[in-house]
């Protein structure tokens, strides 16, 4: 997991290495498959995240496989990104597993999951926050940056202080230097779901719409609630790399 935070991480600080070229790469390796899931019995468990509301049934229309025959060449494509951004020698960034591009490949070409324009948004978040440049970070800062974007609850931990002890727990875990952590506090306070929104990239600042900086935001529980990451274990595809 942690090169999906790395990356993600690296996404926020360089939101540039998501080229058209690289959503084009995403859309043709991960194969979008919707479905209705529906238990037989109306006893049977559903996961946890399914509301009461859905317990009879429950939409996945974000979910899908990945082509065996894409999924090494998006993984070295995503690769090459992250490691672009790098300028010191003494960097080393963490390889990138078929698990992460899977799931990136997903989040990227998933319309529903509004990836690239919440990256965007979250890179004001960030450059409001560090004002310097983004290469003089840490592996553990990119890292624990794209887990406060993908977690809900983690962004509340750094900007409220009466959870400065578990704050500073992750921050530890991470290895974030002095220097960094107002740059986290600052990044989690502005991304936290419920957080003012940010205008959209590239709209007029009067009357336009505004997207929730963190990935998974409020606003779009019931997407997420509906639509998990979910990557089908079929045959010859995605169970490869889960396994």
């Amino acid at each position: 997991m942690f090169d999906l935070w790395y990356a993600v991480g690296t996404g926020i600080m360089f939101p540039k290495i998501v080229t058209p070229a690289l959503v084009t790469q995403a859309a043709s390796c991960f194969v979008n498959v919707p479905q209705h899931v529906a238990p037989k019995d109306p006893r049977a468990l559903v996961p946890a995240w399914v509301p009461a509301t859905m317990a009879a049934g429950y939409d996945l229309p974000g979910g899908g496989y990945v082509n065996e025959d894409d999924i090494a060449d998006f993984r070295q494509a995503v690769a090459d990104a992250v490691k672009g951004t790098l300028t010191r020698t003494s960097d080393f960034p963490p390889a990138v597993s078929l698990y992460t591009a899977a799931v990136l490949s997903q989040w990227i070409s998933g319309a529903m999951f509004k990836y690239k324009a919440k990256l965007d948004q979250a890179n004001v978040a960030f450059t409001d926050a560090a004002g310097t440049d983004p290469r003089v970070f840490s592996s553990g800062f990119r890292a624990l940056l794209g887990v406060i974007f993908i977690d809900p609850e983690l962004p509340a931990t750094f900007a409220d202080v009466n959870s400065i002890a578990v704050a500073n727990n992750v921050a530890d875990e991470f290895h974030i230097h002095p220097g960094e952590r107002p740059v986290i506090n600052s990044f989690a306070k502005a991304v936290q779901p419920g957080a003012p929104l940010a205008p959209a990239a590239g709209a007029a600042a009067v009357g336009a719409p505004r997207l929730a900086p963190a990935l998974i935001d409020t606003a779009d529980a019931g997407v997420w609630q509906q639509c998990p990451p979910t990557l089908l274990p079929w045959s010859g595809h995605t169970i490869g790399i889960l396994n």
